[in-house]
């Protein structure tokens, strides 16, 4: 059975997803947190990546707030344990991408944002300066 589980390498509640942009096995997703700090969300070693808005996950959320051992609501990032997203993805691709190392990530905002990543890496976070934010 498919659990989540909040990724607690990474605590911070996203406000709201701002941008992200994927693409050659990286994905980078700008936030913004509750105390409106900026944030860049780094993912490498990208396999595929799935965006929707809030309607396409209202049924994933509503079961997993049902299951106490996984929600927690001051949470945006999840990650996934028995991920039927990565034996799809694994049954698509029929051995010609390495899978041993396959994480899939769950993040979502408090607006309407949800992205599902497949990824060989843990993510790396970092502050956005106001340099970087105006580029």
């Amino acid at each position: 059975m498919e659990k989540w589980h909040a990724y607690n390498k990474i605590k911070l509640q996203i406000e709201i997803v701002d941008s992200f942009i994927g693409g050659n096995q990286e994905l980078k997703i700008y936030f913004t947190d509750k105390e409106k700090s900026k944030w860049l969300l780094y993912f490498d070693l990208v396999w595929d990546f799935r965006y929707a808005i809030e309607n396409a996950f209202l049924g994933k959320c509503a079961y997993m707030r049902q299951q106490k051992y996984a929600w927690i609501e001051d949470s945006s990032i999840y990650i996934v344990e028995n991920s039927k997203y990565i034996k799809y993805f694994e049954e698509q691709v029929s051995g010609t991408c390495p899978s041993d190392d396959l994480k899939h990530f769950l993040i979502f905002d408090e607006i309407d944002t949800g992205i599902e990543i497949l990824a060989c890496k843990e993510p790396v976070l970092s502050l956005v300066t106001s340099t970087q934010a105006q580029a």
